[in-house]
């Protein structure tokens, strides 16, 4: 008798075992990953969304934030940077996006950055980053 084989698994149980398993250490993401712990992004722009209503939220400022940080370094479009975060391995790895997740929209990036403002952009120091990204003694920090 002939049957089609359901896929039971729908996810990647084990999926930050797999990024272990393919990102290698000598990435420029892979080192900035390991110096900066971005998760201020998320402290800066906690009154930026509702705390008590509606669905939780999939696109967090840190994610977005590491999205403008791969977007600025490969000077990418939204749609480009879009197209990045759905199939780059490194980059999905890096916005914390799980390898079987689909990413966002690159509506979601400018709505972002229309979100944050100028204001909490200076708040999150981004200026002094992207200078700092564009200078070539910051990627001495990351290499021996």
């Amino acid at each position: 008798m002939f049957s089609i084989l359901k896929d039971i698994q729908t996810t990647f149980i084990h999926s930050p075992t797999v990024y272990k398993n393919l990102i290698p250490e000598d990435t420029i993401l892979y080192r900035i990953n390991q110096k900066i712990d971005f998760s201020f992004v998320n402290e800066a722009c906690s009154n930026l969304y509702s705390h008590d209503k509606g669905r939780p939220v999939k696109n967090t400022p840190e994610r977005m934030f590491r999205s403008l940080i791969v977007q600025y370094l490969n000077d990418f479009s939204d749609r480009q940077m879009e197209h990045s975060a759905r199939f780059d391995i490194i980059t999905k790895w890096f916005i914390g996006i799980p390898i079987e997740d689909r990413s966002y929209d690159r509506r979601a990036l400018g709505d972002f950055r229309d979100r944050l403002g100028e204001e909490r952009w200076k708040l999150i120091d981004g200026d002094n980053l992207t200078i700092q990204l564009s200078h070539p003694s910051f990627f001495c920090l990351f290499f021996d």
